[in-house]
Parts: structure tokens; sequence; C-alpha cells
């Protein structure tokens, strides 16, 4: 099996990590910012937006289903505070968050990544538009230990809804692709096409100039900065 990417991240693995191998030596920075006990949370490879960002478990696992409760509260306490840094460093009101996540690795067609990971984007993107045909509302805590008929899910919400899709047509990127039909945007919406360096570049130099203003981190209880 090939090592994580993630997990080679965390270690400094430059040979098996993707980010450190390939986009660092563009960017020129870490990407790993801002953390809590359990995640660390960092711009997304093909940020489709300044501040899209992946909320992303230190320990190894292939859906946010399979977190603990202490996690989920976790998750849950980091979303609400990175509205705070949203609003603090874009001035953006507005989230949207959404999560492939794979249930049976061998089986799964939707993810790129074999480890948990919840992209969040500070913008407003209309539930209804994205064409699921069948999905159920819920809680962040409730997608503990789901009961799913299929090898993965699609979860999704804001902060007022989230819901879960079991729909098994939509591709391995298909809300990446939703989301990027919806703004209007110019770039490409696959990753692996588009690495958007630019939108990487400008939340790091933005969320750096805010940690520097912000050295005691006011606006946070769960987040913190790494010292990186």
């Amino acid at each position: 099996m090939d090592k994580c990417s993630y997990c080679a991240e965390f270690a400094g693995d430059i040979d098996n990590s993707y980010y450190l191998k390939n986009i660092m030596p563009v960017i020129g920075v870490n990407r790993l910012r801002l953390e809590s006990l359990s995640f660390y949370i960092f711009p997304s490879v093909g940020s489709l937006i300044s501040g899209h960002l992946l909320i992303v478990p230190k320990r190894h696992y292939t859906a946010l289903s399979m977190a603990t409760i202490d996690e989920i509260v976790e998750l849950e306490a980091i979303i609400h505070e990175l509205q705070s840094i949203y609003k603090a460093v874009l001035g953006s009101n507005y989230i949207f968050y959404f999560e492939h996540g794979i249930l049976d690795v061998d089986k799964s067609l939707m993810s790129c990544v074999d480890h948990a990971h919840l992209h969040i984007i500070p913008t407003a993107v209309d539930a209804n538009d994205l064409n699921f045909k069948h999905i159920e509302s819920l809680n962040i805590s409730e997608i503990i230990n789901i009961k799913a008929p299929t090898p993965d899910y699609i979860f999704f919400g804001d902060d007022k809804k989230s819901y879960l899709s079991f729909d098994q047509d939509k591709h391995a990127q298909y809300l990446r692709k939703a989301v990027h039909e919806q703004l209007k945007l110019q770039s490409h919406w696959n990753w692996r096409n588009d690495a958007q360096y630019a939108n990487i570049k400008s939340w790091m130099d933005r969320l750096n100039t805010f940690i520097l203003q912000h050295p005691k981190n006011e606006l946070c209880n769960v987040i913190s900065f790494c010292n990186n």
C-alpha cells in the first residue's frame, strides 16, 4: 500500500508527501500554520478560492464518520472558529463545507486521498443547486457511525444545515466541480490539473499577516498557530 500523503506531510516525509514534494518548492512555505489538538487546518491543493481549507485529522482514518465523539465536538468548534478567522482575514461571513467520506477503500468511487478531510470554503453555496438525487438532513455530530448502504458517502453543509448523500453517480471531485460551476470560476476545478498556487499563496500571506497582528490568537480557543 502506498504511504498516506497527509501522514507523510505531518511527519516531514518529503518523498511521500504530494505537497512537500510538488507544491512547497513553488509556494515556498509550509502550509501547516493552524492546528487543534486532533486536527490540522491548511489550504487545499487546487484551492478554488483564497481560504479554501482542509480540516484533516492528525490520526489516520478514511472518513469523518470514523471519528470519536470528542473529535467531532472539536471539529464543530473548529468550523465555528474558522468563521471568525475568515471574517477577520477575508471579510467573509459565509462558509460551505463538504467531505467525500470513504468507508471501504477497496470499493470507493469517491475520494482521491484515503485520509479523511473536510473541505471548508469561505463562500455561500446553494445546496438546492447541487443536483443530488437523495439527501437527508443531519447534525454534524450525527455523522459518527452512520449506517451506510454504500462504500462511501458525501457530506456537506453550511453554518445553518448539514446534509448526507449516498448517491453513487458522483465522481471523486464532484463537489469541487459543482462549487466551481456555481461560483462561475475561470480556473480548473480538478486539483490535479490546476494546483491554484496563487490562491494558496494568497491565503498563506494573509494568514501570516493576521498571525503577526494577533500573536495571542484571541479569536480562538480550539485553533492555535503552528510554530513553523
